[in-house]
């Protein structure tokens, strides 16, 4: 778990970036904040639930279901990085 008080929205964008395309290296480098984490991409459900487990454990926080997730929105990987931003806030209190 990644100390939360140094992590900035940039390095947790960064990281976000770096897990996802750990898990599809065909996308390294494609990998930008406003790119839509889509099964046209080789981000299908199992690999979203891949990448969850990812960040859960690299920031040490609980993501949402995204069955939660607005389904007529695209998820970005900007979302992500609010929703990581979020929970690492709620857990300095």
């Amino acid at each position: 778990m990644l100390e939360a008080k140094a992590l900035t929205r940039e390095t947790v964008g960064r990281q976000l970036c770096d897990i996802i395309a750990a898990s599809r290296p065909k996308l390294a480098g494609k990998i930008k904040l406003d790119t839509q984490l889509t099964p046209e991409l080789g981000i299908d459900s199992l690999a979203m639930i891949e990448t969850v487990i990812e960040i859960e454990e690299r920031f040490g926080i609980v993501m949402p279901d995204f069955e939660e997730v607005d389904e007529e929105r695209l998820l970005t990987v900007d979302n992500l990085v609010d929703m990581v931003m979020e929970r690492l806030q709620a857990n300095r209190r």
